[in-house]
């Protein structure tokens, strides 16, 4: 079993998209299973059912009562459905050097699964993820396109007198727009312009 926690590389395994790592959040791969299974905070199910192949039964979501919680956690959660599906005595892989993946997460997920054994898989998905496809290659390439423009933006748009405001305005709107061919996007950082 692999417990994913670095949100760039349950991405890359299920396709899912949202900035909902301030809370705990994980996807399962199970030799045992036919497909991994997402879990994260019940109000973003519906983001993962939009953004990934995955399953309705395997989109886990937790409650609301176990988010910033003194007394409880949702790893107490996921340890409970890693046991109900078979899989609380197996040799679990951890992204161990994930940002996401907190101390006391680790420490819940050991507390709650007695019976497993536990290996540090930190680098694992990272080291498939380096291996790219042509369409992975293909998608590259137009987000260098659209760099290139945001990258042009800034040289033309950074100026004595300019406002950062405006500056990073239009850094922004370059970036959404992407090319005539490849829509942009959203960054997941603000522009950051020193002044």
């Amino acid at each position: 079993v692999l417990i994913v926690t670095d949100p760039a590389n349950m991405n890359y395994l299920t396709g899912y998209d949202a900035i909902s790592y301030y809370v705990e959040q994980a996807v399962v791969v199970s030799l045992d299973a036919e497909e991994p299974f997402w879990f994260s905070r019940r109000m973003d199910t519906a983001c993962a059912r939009f953004t990934t192949w995955l399953s309705p039964e395997n989109l886990v979501g937790y409650s609301e009562d176990l988010v910033q919680s003194r007394l409880k956690h949702p790893m107490q959660y996921l340890t409970a459905v890693l046991r109900e599906r078979g899989l609380g005595s197996k040799s679990i892989g951890l992204e161990m050097d994930s940002p996401h993946f907190t101390p006391r997460s680790y420490e819940e997920i050991v507390r709650g699964l007695p019976d497993a054994t536990f290996d540090d898989a930190r680098l694992l998905v990272s080291w498939v993820r380096c291996v790219k496809s042509p369409a992975e290659i293909a998608l590259m390439r137009k987000a260098g396109q659209i760099m290139s423009k945001v990258m042009q933006t800034a040289v033309d748009e950074i100026r004595v007198g300019a406002r950062e405001c405006d500056v990073a305005a239009a850094i922004l709107h370059t970036q959404a727009a992407g090319t005539a061919e490849s829509g942009g996007d959203m960054p997941s950082v603000p522009p950051l312009i020193c002044p």
